[in-house]
C-alpha cells in the first residue's frame, strides 16, 4: 500500500501589519538602527542560523529585552524567517544583497515558518503610505 503523509502540509497564512501607523514606525526606527548602529538591534531581536546539517535554512527569531515591540512587528518567539522581499536566506551570500535592498524598501515581507505553517508577514517602511 502506498505511504501516506503522516501531516497534511498546513496552508500558508498571511498577516498584514502594512496599515498599522505604529508598527510603521516602530519598523523604521528598526530600519534606521540598522544602517547607524547594526549591533543595537540584539536589545529587540535575538536571531540565531538554522542548519539541517550543511544546508543553511533561514534564521530563527526571538525577542529581545522588548518583548511587547516584537510582538507588535507580527513576530512570534520561534519564527524562523526563511526570506525577506523574496531574497532567500538559505544562502549566506545574500545577506549583503538584503542589506542593501533594505536601504530604499517602502514595506518588507517576511516569509517564515511558524511551528507547522508558512506565513507571509508584511510590514510598511514608508510612512507616506499610512495615512
Amino acid at each position: 500500500a502506498p505511504a501516506t503523509p503522516a501531516t497534511p502540509p498546513a496552508a500558508s497564512a498571511q498577516v498584514d501589519k502594512r496599515t498599522d501607523s505604529a508598527t510603521t514606525s516602530l519598523a523604521q526606527s528598526y530600519r534606521e538602527r540598522l544602517y547607524q548602529n547594526p549591533q543595537s538591534l540584539a536589545e529587540v531581536v535575538n536571531v540565531s542560523a538554522v542548519r539541517e546539517g550543511a544546508a543553511l535554512l533561514g534564521y530563527r527569531v526571538n525577542p529581545g529585552k522588548d518583548q511587547e515591540q516584537f510582538t507588535k512587528l507580527g513576530f512570534q518567539a520561534g519564527d524562523l524567517v526563511t526570506s525577506v522581499n523574496g531574497i532567500s536566506l538559505d544562502n549566506l551570500a545574500n545577506t549583503m544583497v538584503l542589506y542593501n535592498a533594505m536601504r530604499d524598501a517602502g514595506e518588507v515581507v517576511f516569509e517564515l515558518q511558524r511551528e507547522d505553517q508558512t506565513l507571509t508577514l508584511s510590514v510598511n517602511l514608508d510612512s507616506g503610505a499610512t495615512e
